[in-house]
């Protein structure tokens, strides 16, 4: 799973807010633009915030995710995150912007890892000796992109002053974009929910590579679902649960085949373990071939042919199989002559 870059920033805001009197003393003397191209962002902010330097924005998050990993008892990269912004005022008033590269590996990972965050990010809180309550999330459009939203009142255990924090995020050209408003002063906060709508975001084409890639996710999970019902049509219900599962696994989000899995469940009997265990073997040998066929039109014809020797050990009887370790042996061959096959 890909840790959303929103974690980072709210875990290690709460340990410059310790309740106290504020100061703030290198405030801007006049407005300053950010911007970061890669992300295709840009923002204003007026004199009068301080601004974080890049140093102090990482040390400040390093100290929030080693928290988190103590709260969760596993380890996380950060490595491809990065700071866009921090500024605050007054100390306890500050506003965030990150962004980390997202590359979604199933369909609505990214609004599945948001769900997942929220849940951590309590345990995290409670782990410190906090108590905090978050709001629903809602949409809501800035300058044209779409953002969820939600805010989060904290406070320590036995204490009644309030932190509150508002959050802001969204996947933009691949990015998961993120801001964090942190406040304990609503006017100072509404002041910071103007910056941030100075936000101003270039929405850059999607590269072919990627359409390609949501596209064969799609038709792959159609496919799951598809062999799914069939099986279930059949009464097998084995190979549905399969395929109902794996079409779970590429889309968390979609109720249909989390229903269909209930329905299996309670129509399992001694045939289907049968069933299943022989459609995850078929399902095992395929991803083997498909991954030494792509290794051999590449030209990596040794690991290609490691591959294909694993897919024999599977289905020893598989013509095609058979037939592509000996191309790969003839073409090992020709750069080996003494290689053997083993």
């Amino acid at each position: 799973m890909k840790f959303a870059i929103l974690l980072f920033l709210i875990s290690g805001l709460f340990y410059k807010c310790k309740f106290e009197e504020p100061v703030n003393p290198n405030a801007l003397t006049e407005p300053l633009t950010v911007e970061n191209e890669e992300v295709g962002w840009k923002i204003e902010v007026p004199a009068g915030w301080e601004v974080a330097s890049e140093d102090e924005s990482n040390e400040t998050n390093k100290r929030g995710i080693e928290k988190i990993e103590t709260a969760m008892d596993s380890e996380y990269d950060t490595s491809e995150w990065f700071s866009l912004l921090s500024i605050t005022k007054n100390e306890t008033n500050i506003l965030a912007i990150s962004a980390e590269p997202f590359f979604e590996e199933c369909i609505n990972e990214w609004e599945v890892n948001n769900e997942l965050l929220r849940e951590i990010l309590l345990i995290t809180y409670m782990d410190q000796g906090m108590t905090a309550e978050i709001s629903p999330v809602m949409n809501v459009k800035i300058n044209g992109v779409e953002f969820i939203t939600y805010s989060i009142s904290v406070s320590k255990f036995g204490d009644n002053k309030t932190i509150k924090q508002r959050i802001y995020s969204t996947l933009h050209n691949g990015y998961d974009l993120a801001a964090s408003i942190t406040y304990t002063d609503d006017e100072i906060k509404d002041e910071m929910i103007a910056i941030w709508k100075t936000s101003e975001f270039e929405i850059k084409q999607m590269p072919d590579s990627l359409i390609e890639h949501y596209a064969k996710m799609e038709k792959t999970y159609t496919a799951h679902i598809a062999r799914g019902d069939q099986a279930f049509e059949q009464s097998k219900y084995g190979e549905a649960t399969f395929w109902y599962t794996k079409a779970n696994e590429l889309n968390p989000l979609d109720e249909y085949p989390t229903s269909q899995l209930a329905v299996c469940e309670d129509l399992w009997d001694e045939s289907s373990e049968k069933e299943m265990a022989a459609v995850e073997l078929e399902w095992q040998f395929q991803q083997i071939v498909d991954k030494a066929d792509e290794l051999f039109e590449t030209r990596y014809i040794m690991d290609s042919y490691d591959y294909y020797q694993r897919a024999l050990a599977i289905k020893p009887n598989d013509s095609y199989v058979k037939d592509k370790l000996l191309e790969n042996q003839r073409l090992i061959q020709l750069d080996w002559p003494d290689w053997t096959p083993q």
